[in-house]
């Protein structure tokens, strides 16, 4: 069996602890992405509705206008 010096015990435990740091931060950054999906959805429906209302009056008004 290998024996693995005390250095790269040293290195690996140090890295680990690198990556976990990295996890966390990584976990935080995909949550405020996910925030901030949920609330451009939002608006891109709100957009689509305001769009579809003032689609709706605009017609109404130019065929009142125009008599039919």
């Amino acid at each position: 069996m290998s024996e693995v010096s005390e250095y790269e015990l040293g290195r690996l435990s140090a890295s680990v602890d690198a990556l976990t740091v990295q996890v966390a931060q990584n976990n935080e950054r995909l949550t405020e992405l996910e925030h901030q999906l949920n609330k451009t959805r939002g608006i891109g429906i709100g957009i689509v509705l305001a769009t579809v209302g003032l689609s709706g009056i605009g017609g109404s008004l130019f065929t009142k206008w125009l008599g039919y």
